[in-house]
């Protein structure tokens, strides 16, 4: 059995058949996918989660999960925004601009010199590596009045804190410019770069 936690690609990847699909779209595998679990909070700054599965495993899910027995369901609001938004984000405008921020942002870290690893999307990883100067770093860019908190052992193994970010589609040009030079002083006075 498969099951993919998409909070972070749903209504951002996919296919060009089945755009904002989510990841398994965008890799091709969706019909290998028994649950697809997903966040209505993420991408489309809603709230609540969704499990799309066949009606044997909803029926399972219904009946035996403490955590779906145990709640309250949404309020009937929340369910209207995360319809209205959804249907907002199959035109894809945010999307376009999601990833040419990303784009934008990726390249000026990449070009001050921090490994950022192999990522395509709006979670960008700064791999720092010693959990202290993680925190430094994180504090220095605090100074410069950018929250940046540093994920550390035992989120990360061992010498691979970093400091974790999201890029979103508001961003404008000037605003993203204005935290990679911050990064890049922070980085600099930390002895990163």
């Amino acid at each position: 059995m498969t099951i993919v936690d998409d909070a972070h690609g749903d209504f951002i990847f996919g296919s060009q058949s089945n755009l904002f699909a989510g990841v398994p779209s965008e890799q091709k595998v969706s019909n290998m996918v028994d649950v697809h679990t997903s966040s209505l909070s993420k991408a489309l700054g809603c709230f609540g989660g969704y499990v799309a599965t066949t009606e044997g495993i909803r029926e399972l899910l219904v009946n035996k999960s403490r955590q779906f027995i145990y709640t309250s369901a949404l309020p009937a609001h929340l369910c209207s925004s995360a319809l209205s938004a959804i249907s907002l984000a199959k035109y894809g405008n945010l999307q376009k601009r999601l990833f040419k921020n990303i784009s934008f942002f990726r390249t000026g870290l990449q070009e001050l010199g921090f490994f950022l690893g192999d990522g395509k999307g709006q979670i960008i990883p700064i791999v720092v590596g010693d959990e202290k100067l993680s925190l430094r770093f994180s504090q220095e860019l605090l100074n410069d009045r950018i929250f940046a908190q540093p994920i550390r052992y035992p989120t990360v193994k061992k010498n691979s804190a970093r400091i974790r970010l999201t890029v979103t589609s508001p961003f404008t040009k000037n605003q993203l410019a204005t935290v990679i030079n911050s990064f890049g002083r922070a980085g600099r006075k930390c002895g990163i770069l």
